[in-house]
C-alpha cells in the first residue's frame, strides 16, 4: 500500500524546537511522504530521507494535493508558560502527542553528508585538535536568564585547558584574545555546527539548541541550567545537567521570578560534574 502525502507546517522556528520534532516526523514516515513548510532553518531538516521538500512561507503551495495538512499550533510553544511551574512533558512528546503517533524513540535526527564530515576532519587538523580530546563549548542562549555569567566560563575554561583540552567556543559573534581558544563563529553555519558537534569529545553549554545537537550524536553534555527544567530537556543517551541548588520550583524563562538563579551555580561545582562525566566516559 502507497504511503500518503502529508504537509507539516511550522510557523515558529527555533533549532531546539525543530530537532525536537525529528522523532515525530520519522515515525509519522512509517505511513506517510512529509513535505515540511517553515519559516526558518530549513538547513536542519538536509538529508532526512523521510522528507521530500522543504518549503518556505513564500512558496505557493496548495493544500488541496495533501491527503493530510498538519500545522502545528501555539500549544506545544506556549505549554511551558501556560502550566509552569506544573510541567509533566518534553517537548518531544508534545509534537507526537498532537500529531497522534507513537515514538519509536526520542532519538533526534541529524544526517551528516559526507562533504559536511570532511570539512570536520579538515578543520580540527588545521587547528591541530584532531589529536586531543575536545570540549565544544556553547555560552551563550537565546535568554540572558538562561545563560551562566561569561566571567565564570572564562575561568571554567582557564581550568579545563590546563588539563590539555582543545577547546572551541561556538557563538555568532563572541570570541577574546586567547590563542588556545578556537572560535567559531555560529552565525548561517548550523551545518558546519552539526559537522563539529560530530566530532567533538564533549560538550558544555546552557540550556540552548547546543544541548540538543549534542543530544543528537549522543556526545557526552552537560547543561547549565537556571530557571528550565534539565529533566524535560536532558532526555538524551549520554546527557547530564547541573543546577542550583535553591529551593525554586523550574520555570519557562520569561516567568522565571529570579533572572538571577543561573548565577548561583559555581566553577568550581561544574568543574568537578565535568571531570566526573569525563572520567566515567567509557565510549
Amino acid at each position: 500500500m502507497s504511503k500518503k502525502n502529508c504537509l507539516i507546517i511550522r510557523k515558529y522556528a527555533y533549532i531546539g524546537d525543530l530537532l525536537m520534532l525529528t522523532p515525530t516526523l520519522r515515525s509519522l514516515s512509517n505511513d506517510y511522504v512529509i513535505d515540511i513548510l517553515l519559516s526558518d532553518y530549513h538547513e536542519i531538516f538536509f538529508n532526512l530521507p523521510y522528507i521530500r521538500n522543504i518549503f518556505s512561507f513564500e512558496d505557493h503551495i496548495d493544500n488541496n494535493e495533501y491527503d493530510i495538512v498538519i500545522e502545528l499550533n501555539d500549544y506545544e510553544y506556549n505549554y511551558e508558560r501556560i502550566f509552569s511551574p506544573f510541567i509533566e512533558k518534553t517537548r518531544i512528546e508534545l509534537f507526537a502527542e498532537f500529531v497522534k503517533v507513537n515514538l519509536d524513540s526520542f532519538k533526534i535526527d541529524i544526517r551528516l553528508s559526507q562533504d559536511e564530515e570532511q570539512w570536520a576532519n579538515e578543520y580540527l587538523i588545521e587547528y591541530n585538535l584532531h589529536k586531543k580530546k575536545i570540549i565544544l563549548f556553547g555560552i551563550r542562549s537565546t535568554s540572558i536568564s538562561r545563560d551562566w555569567p561569561i566571567k565564570k566560563w572564562k575561568e571554567l575554561i582557564e581550568k579545563l585547558k590546563s588539563l590539555h583540552y582543545g577547546i572551541i567556543v561556538v557563538d555568532k559573534d563572541l570570541q577574546w584574545q586567547d590563542k588556545n581558544i578556537n572560535f567559531f563563529a555560529s552565525y548561517g553555519n548550523i551545518r558546519k555546527i552539526f559537522a563539529l558537534t560530530s566530532k567533538v569529545d564533549y560538550i558544555l553549554c546552557n540550556d540552548s539548541g547546543l544541548l540538543h545537537i549534542g543530544g543528537a550524536f549522543e556526545k557526552p553534555t552537560l547543561g547549565i541550567f537556571g530557571p528550565t527544567d534539565p529533566e524535560l530537556r536532558c532526555v538524551y543517551k549520554n546527557s547530564y545537567w547541573i543546577k542550583n541548588n535553591l529551593n525554586i520550583k523550574p520555570a519557562w524563562f520569561n516567568k522565571s521570578q529570579d533572572y538571577n538563579i543561573i548565577k548561583t551555580i559555581e566553577v568550581e561545582d561544574v568543574e568537578r560534574k565535568f571531570l566526573e562525566i569525563a572520567q566515567n566516559d567509557c565510549r
